[in-house]
């Protein structure tokens, strides 16, 4: 195994000049069941701590002013930023955007701290997937969330793709209470938060139980998971892709060869978004001959 991971690298090596180097770890996702806690139906005091709280956690290792970009699912009360919610963040010292465009890119994220999106109702369809894949590679931080179809269409068709490059991804709608959910969860995400509003939404599954990045923060007590997160700090930069995390070997080595052999987004260090090429090669060798920080 070692000769030929080797062998693969050095020869791809030589063929073209480096386009991405990954010397930043990746970002962080909180995955919420639901939609509706952030919005103007149900949004309440805590759920606007809540929503600075996952500010804060995604942002943290940002320097700066912090901006975030606010996905808005639908403009009616039932799916979109509650103005309690928007004023706590920009209070809190956030610089926030809100909009439905759709046509965003990579290089649009790249200007923000941390986005928040879902499902676009009624139109359906939502951002790139495939960029916000890249996005969290390169040091971004997502909230996503789920519960927010009319009926019709499905979350997971705007979502799934994102979150099952980081370990997770949606059940199909619906199975989370309307009721209050009352926080059991130590996460700093639920600093001060001992109950959230709660519509209708989808619990979250845990693809690789095993992987220390990904960790389900509430759970009901029938089991299901209302929030996860996904900690890409805990790598020493992308190209940190295997266990132990914060070091870089030969298992990182063969988790991109792997990645990149199967068509993972995984794999995916480079423009564009979704194409492994040359260039994905060229900027994990680059990442990992400059080692962790």
């Amino acid at each position: 195994m070692m000769g030929r991971t080797w062998m693969f690298v050095l020869v791809c090596a030589s063929g073209s000049s480096v386009s991405v180097a990954q010397s930043v770890s990746p970002g962080r996702i909180v995955a919420s069941h639901d939609v509706n806690p952030l919005s103007t139906s149900i949004a309440d005091a805590q759920a606007e701590a809540f929503a600075v709280n996952c500010a804060d956690w995604l942002t943290e290792v940002a320097t700066g002013p912090k901006r975030l970009l606010l996905f808005e699912c639908a403009t009616e009360p039932l799916r979109d930023y509650s103005p309690g919610v928007e004023a706590a963040l920009v209070s809190a010292g956030y610089d926030i955007t809100v909009t439905r465009d759709i046509s965003l890119t990579i290089d649009d994220f790249l200007a923000y701290d941390a986005v928040f999106f879902g499902l676009r109702v009624p139109e359906g369809g939502g951002l790139s997937q495939l960029d916000l894949i890249q996005y969290v590679v390169s040091g971004g931080s997502v909230y996503v969330y789920g519960g927010a179809t009319d009926g019709i269409l499905d979350d997971r068709d705007a979502t799934n793709e994102f979150l099952a490059a980081f370990g997770m991804e949606f059940n199909a709608c619906c199975t989370t209470p309307v009721t209050p959910i009352t926080i059991t969860g130590t996460h700093p995400i639920f600093d001060g938060i001992t109950v959230l509003p709660s519509g209708v939404g989808q619990d979250v599954i845990n693809i690789n139980p095993a992987d220390p990045r990904t960790l389900e923060v509430e759970v009901l007590p029938n089991g299901l998971v209302v929030y996860a997160v996904f900690d890409g700090t805990l790598q020493c930069t992308a190209v940190d892709l295997a266990q132990p995390f914060g070091v870089l070997d030969l298992a990182d080595i063969d988790a991109f060869i792997s990645a990149f052999l199967s068509g993972d987004v995984a794999a995916d260090f480079a423009p564009p978004p979704g194409v492994l090429d040359l260039g994905d090669i060229d900027a994990f060798i680059a990442g990992f001959a400059a080692g962790c920080p």
